[in-house]
């Protein structure tokens, strides 16, 4: 049943929530990958394989989120860097693939996914992290808004200035390391 809480009417509600989520590569070539808008893939055909799951992750992510009556005009893409990368698909060992140019086709296709719903997708990792993960590949389509993780920025205004942007889109966020219990973010 959908959650009561999320709902925009209930008590104490603030702006509109701005969910996230994380397209990590398949741990395996299921059924449901192959299939989707880069077409059916054939065998070893990797890279159809990486951007069809992103894209139906996404579309999962925005059906959950539309049975708790939940449709955000902004999404992020969590894009970090946990343990270590394996070989594609993942067989569920590693977080990430190892070959950079599969884990940009698996985000390139939830973007566009979330893009197509008519949301804005944007991305939360650092310019370090998205190198790792991606080579530091720019997706296609508009500009990415970036979403800095944690740092103890002083003064924050440095981070948003532009130098520390990465997959071709602005700072729109800064994540500040918690003083207390909770991160804080701010607006650049």
């Amino acid at each position: 049943p959908p959650n009561p809480a999320l709902h925009p009417d209930a008590p104490g509600a603030g702006p509109p929530p701005a969910p996230y989520m994380t397209p990590t590569p398949p741990p395996s070539a299921d059924a449901a990958a192959p299939a989707g808008p880069a077409g059916t893939c054939t065998a070893g055909d990797d890279a159809c394989v990486a951007y069809n799951d992103g894209y139906n992750a996404a579309r999962q992510a925005l059906r959950l989120a539309a049975a708790d009556r939940l449709h955000p005009r902004m999404w992020w893409l969590d894009i970090e860097t946990l343990g270590s990368c394996g070989s594609f698909p993942t067989a569920g060992n590693a977080y990430w693939s190892c070959d950079r140019s599969l884990n940009a086709r698996t985000i390139q296709g939830a973007l566009d996914a979330l893009r197509a719903s008519g949301a804005e997708a944007g991305i939360y990792s650092t310019r370090s992290q998205w190198s790792v993960i991606t080579g530091g590949s720019t997706p296609t389509g508009a500009a990415v808004p970036n979403w800095l993780a944690g740092d103890q920025a002083s003064p924050p205004s440095s981070w948003c200035d532009g130098a520390h942007d990465f997959a071709g889109g602005p700072t729109w966020l800064l994540q500040l390391w918690p003083s207390q219990t909770y991160d804080r973010d701010l607006a650049c």
